[in-house]
């Protein structure tokens, strides 16, 4: 760890120091193992152990435990955590006379570093965990404790690999430090989880990246980090093979204000027309609509961390709703919680949450229990396009981009049978003839992009 001679200055690390220094002080008053790992934490939170020496030493009636004390401070400040371990080994009736000197150092550290002011970023940090992930103000202490273990080595070290404080058996002392109950750890470690703001290991305590990120104060807007405006070309709800009845409903369903959850499935095969259609949907709806982001990387834990805070930046828009692409990852009730268990349970109290709309994209229901595909309120079969199907796709793509005296309806035929390819790959054939072909090539370039 650094020694007083490189310890950091800024205000993120005078936070973890002041954190460490309230921490220290607490276990030391619950008569903690005053060991080598605790002075190492108490080390990095007050920048030095010899102090606490130096007020032993006046306390020390002994010439010769003075003497003791001296040769004990030659020792480089690096080696001070195992000297002092020593020394109460050797003499553990100093035991409280230090405890009351380390409640003074760190008391002392505290109001010091008080003084600098509250660190803005990770002030920002904690009220975005609550507006985005509803978390609970335990939930964001208890949040706080995990990522500053997870920055910081000597947190990590003392606090996680240490004293093991992730594990149900030490439920209790990590209550004492965070002065929350053991029943206010395990009602947070759920809502945490439930969020997504937990990583799924049972074996340590870890934020989600996106979370991470936050708290770090490289966030930024916290849209670019959970979501993304569904944006795109839209065309008009009566370009897809759906009775206009269906359309309607599923308009209405999407514009209720009585808080009932409307969830919207859409499955079929890759590039069948289904997130073309939730563009769609937004623009008849006229709404400003949410796209969950899904990174290569991301686990279940970040999906569903992406979901949560989506959801609630979305309520923030009227009438708006969320689309989740590849769905199943979310909706397949093998996905494993914290705790080991097949997370049904959670599914099924998501599904059931008031005020929110989400729209779900999938490619296969398959794998999904026959009891989350009933709590759909609508699901949308999106088939493959045959000839017929193409043709008045070309018709109606032609016609909404203003193109179709420059496709003639012999051509348009002639591609439709010639070409097997969704709704999306034909309108970025017109899309493209328009900018690169106009009026002179539109359907040389728009047949040579499918």
């Amino acid at each position: 760890m650094p020694s007083i001679t490189q310890k950091l200055v800024g205000p993120e690390t005078l936070h973890a120091r002041y954190k460490a220094a309230q921490w220290c002080r607490i276990l030391s008053s619950r008569e903690i193992r005053l060991d080598s790992n605790f002075f190492t934490c108490l080390q990095f939170a007050t920048g030095e152990l010899a102090q606490i020496l130096f007020e032993l030493k006046e306390k020390m009636p002994s010439r010769k435990m003075q003497i003791s004390i001296d040769e004990i401070l030659e020792t480089p400040e690096r080696d001070l955590d195992d000297e002092l371990e020593g020394l109460l080994r050797r003499r553990p009736t100093l035991a409280g006379p230090v405890r009351h000197i380390v409640d003074g150092q760190c008391a002392k550290t505290m109001a010091t570093l008080a003084k600098e002011g509250k660190c803005k970023t990770y002030v920002k940090a904690a009220g975005q965990m609550q507006e985005l992930f509803g978390l609970s103000p335990d939930g964001v202490v208890f949040c706080e404790f995990i990522y500053l273990c997870q920055t910081f080595n000597p947190l990590e070290r003392y606090f996680e690999d240490h004293l093991e404080l992730y594990k149900q058996s030490n439920h209790r002392m990590l209550g004492v430090v965070l002065g929350l109950r053991p029943d206010d750890i395990e009602r947070c470690l759920g809502e945490m989880a439930d969020a997504g703001v937990l990583d799924d290991d049972r074996s340590y305590f870890r934020l989600d990246g996106g979370v991470m990120r936050l708290w770090d104060g490289r966030g930024g807007n916290p849209e670019a980090l959970f979501c993304q405006r569904l944006e795109g070309e839209a065309l008009p709800m009566d370009a897809y093979a759906f009775p206009a009845e269906d359309i309607k409903d599923i308009a209405n369903l999407m514009r209720q204000t009585d808080g009932t959850p409307v969830h919207l499935l859409l499955y079929g095969n890759p590039g069948t027309g289904k997130t073309a259609f939730a563009r769609s949907l937004a623009a008849h709806l006229k709404v400003d609509a949410l796209s969950v982001l899904s990174r290569e990387r991301d686990d279940d834990g970040d999906r569903r961390a992406s979901l949560t805070a989506s959801l609630r930046l979305a309520s923030r828009r009227k009438g708006s709703f969320v689309l989740v692409d590849e769905a199943e990852r979310l909706l397949d009730t093998d996905w494993r919680r914290f705790d080991g268990s097949k997370d049904k349970a959670w599914l099924n109290r998501f599904l059931e949450k008031r005020d929110q709309r989400i729209v779900w994209i999938t490619n296969h229901v398959e794998h999904i229990d026959q009891a989350v595909l009933r709590r759909f309120t609508r699901s949308l079969h999106f088939e493959e396009l045959g000839v017929r199907e193409r043709k008045g796709v070309w018709e109606r793509l032609a016609k909404e981009h203003g193109v179709a005296t420059l496709l003639p309806v012999e051509r348009r035929a002639a591609l439709a049978e010639a070409y097997d390819v969704p709704v999306a790959v034909i309108e970025k054939a017109i899309v493209q003839g328009k900018t690169l072909g106009g009026k002179k090539d539109f359907a040389g370039v728009a047949e040579r992009a499918l």
